[in-house]
C-alpha cells in the first residue's frame, strides 16, 4: 500500500478520529470482501464505536484508502497488503495493531454480508473465526521474544493471503449469482445490498 502509516495515522488523530488506522483499514477491507463494490466513508463512520462523523479531509482519505484497497484486492499479482505500523515500532505495538485490523475486518464483514452464513464455504468460516480470535490478541500481549517476531510475520502473511482468498471466493460467487439470476446480468433483488 502506498500510504505512509505514521503520516496517515497522524492525519486521523489530528481530525479527531480515535480509532486506529489499522482498524479502519480492516473495516474497509471487510466491507469490500463481502462483494460490495465500494466502502462508503459514511457507512464506515456508523460502524465505529462510538459512531463518527468524519471531516471532509478524513472522508476523502477513507475513500482513497477504499479505492487503493479494492485495486489491490482486484490485482492478479496478490498485491494486497495490510496497513500496519512499520517494523520500527515495537512488536507489542504491531501485534495490537494487527488485532485491531482483524477486529475491524470482522466488524466490516459482519455489517455488509447479507447472504445466509451457509453460503460461506468452510474455509471462509474458518478464516472469520481465526480473525475473531486474532482480534482478542491485543488483550493478552505481554512479554515478547525473538520467536514472537517470526510468529508475528507469519501471522501477518496468513491474514494477508486469507483476505485475498475470501475476496476472490466471494467476488467469484457474486459474479456467478449475477450471471445465473438474469441473462442480462441483473442480480435478483434479494442479493442487492
Amino acid at each position: 500500500m502506498q500510504f505512509d502509516y505514521l503520516t496517515k495515522a497522524q492525519l486521523l488523530h489530528d481530525n479527531g478520529v480515535d480509532n486506529s488506522l489499522a482498524e479502519l483499514h480492516g473495516l474497509v477491507t471487510g466491507l469490500l470482501c463481502t462483494g460490495n463494490p465500494e466502502a462508503d466513508p459514511e457507512d464506515i463512520g456508523q460502524l465505529l464505536q462510538p459512531p463518527e462523523i468524519f471531516s471532509d479531509l478524513t472522508r476523502k482519505f477513507l475513500q482513497q484508502l477504499a479505492n487503493a484497497s479494492k485495486e489491490q484486492l482486484d490485482s492478479l499479482e496478490y498485491d494486497f497488503q495490510l496497513l500496519l505500523p512499520p517494523d520500527e515500532n515495537t512488536l507489542r505495538t504491531r501485534v495490537v495493531a494487527l488485532a485491531e485490523w482483524c477486529d475491524g475486518f470482522t466488524v466490516g464483514f459482519a455489517a455488509a454480508y447479507f447472504l445466509p452464513e451457509s453460503r460461506l464455504g468452510a474455509e471462509v468460516r474458518e478464516i472469520l473465526a481465526d480473525f475473531a480470535q486474532f482480534a482478542g490478541m491485543a488483550d493478552s500481549v505481554s512479554d515478547l521474544s525473538d520467536q514472537d517476531e517470526v510468529d508475528y510475520m507469519e501471522l501477518v502473511e496468513y491474514v494477508r493471503m486469507a483476505v485475498i482468498m475470501v475476496y476472490q471466493q466471494l467476488a467469484d460467487t457474486d459474479a456467478e449469482e449475477t450471471s445465473q439470476d438474469d441473462p442480462n446480468g441483473i442480480p435478483d433483488a434479494k442479493f442487492l445490498h
